[in-house]
């Protein structure tokens, strides 16, 4: 259960006041503990409705008895706008966004802002493959699996002619521009940050480290490849069981993959490549990286269910490896060090050289 609600004050200095902060933590969790009709995905409460809710810890207060003794602490007035509270189903997921965030998201789960948004989605049963029998869910599956909108081909006629797996190949070693190979369809890559290199070389150097046995970074030109449907992916770092052999193009038995997130390739990392990449069999742990929001999303593979379960990791946490490869842990903050560290070791040579040029 999810939900949103507006409640209005004159100012900024308000807004960050404990006092109405409190007040709007406590309208959410009433709002939710006086939601006894779960049938209804959305239940919309507008001023009237909301303000004679029962308060959670009193019932014989109302949410505008309790808005009224914030008005009277704060010295501003206060308004309840509206609510809406949904109940999603167990395949279904909701994302929020919070412009202008005013608290802690990480202490306090009601977040707090100007402007909110809620997106409600169904996820995606990635056990769905092409050899199913049902011909509904084959053709499911295969709208699923490729992107739906164009990104520049290096085949001219490839939107409407699949090509073969070996002409890809061919193809792709004559061209500095990245492409992947999505079952016949050959899609560009958008260009990569300028900072991309820079965090999987310091990704690759925290790996290296470790000293961690049987376990090869494989360089970052190799691509991976999924059972079929075939699907050939650039990740931004694959670490195998298999040492890499002399121009290697392509593997086929990944253990972990990582992937640094950004706003131009997040949506289809995170739906078409992850639900790619959960069929390759030897996989164990995916990695996304968002280096912009300092945050991480790990997928795991449970060894007796084959299940997929998810964690998120801070700046400060430590993502462990042990679920993939028996030992090891990644800590972003000890990245984006390094990573500063470098960048003012630049500046200062480029200072140097520029004062003895004068």
């Amino acid at each position: 259960m999810f939900l949103w609600s507006s409640i209005n004050c004159e100012t900024d200095f308000v807004a960050k006041n404990e006092k109405f902060q409190q007040l709007v933590s406590h309208v959410a969790n009433s709002l939710i503990a006086n939601q006894k009709d779960k049938s209804k995905e959305k239940v919309f409460y507008d001023k009237d409705a909301l303000s004679t809710l029962p308060s959670l810890d009193d019932r014989s207060k109302t949410l505008a008895d309790i808005t009224a003794l914030c008005v009277g602490s704060v010295g501003e007035n206060v308004v309840l706008r509206r609510g809406i509270v949904f109940n999603i189903n167990n395949n279904q997921l909701l994302a929020s966004y919070c412009h202008g965030q005013i608290n802690n998201a990480s202490t306090d789960s009601c977040r707090m802002g100007k402007y909110g948004a809620l997106v409600n989605y169904s996820q995606i049963d990635s056990t769905i493959t092409n050899d199913s029998n049902d011909e509904n869910a084959s053709t499911l599956s295969s709208a699923l699996l490729t992107r739906s909108y164009p990104l520049r081909t290096i085949c001219q006629n490839n939107i409407q002619n699949p090509i073969e797996l070996s002409t890809y190949l061919d193809q792709e070693d004559e061209t500095s521009q990245l492409h992947e190979y999505l079952n016949g369809y050959i899609y560009a890559l958008p260009s990569r940050e300028s900072t991309h290199d820079l965090f999987v070389k310091h990704l690759s150097a925290q790996i290296e480290q470790q000293q961690i046995k049987n376990i090869h970074i494989l360089p970052m030109d190799i691509r991976i490849q999924t059972p079929d449907p075939i699907y050939i992916y650039y990740p931004s770092l694959c670490l195998s069981t298999q040492a890499p052999k002399t121009d290697q193009a392509i593997t086929r038995e990944p253990v972990v993959i990582i992937e640094l997130i950004t706003p131009t390739t997040e949506r289809f990392i995170l739906h078409e490549k992850s639900i790619n990449y959960k069929r390759i069999p030897s996989l164990k742990e995916i990695i996304y990286i968002w280096p912009n929001l300092k945050l991480a999303q790990v997928d795991f593979r449970d060894g007796e269910s084959s299940k997929w379960t998810r964690k998120y990791y801070g700046l400060q946490d430590k993502i462990p490896l042990v679920q993939a490869i028996g030992n090891g842990e990644l800590v972003l903050t000890d990245i984006f060090n390094n990573m500063v560290s470098q960048i003012l070791s630049f500046v200062f040579q480029y200072m140097n050289h520029f004062d003895k040029t004068k």
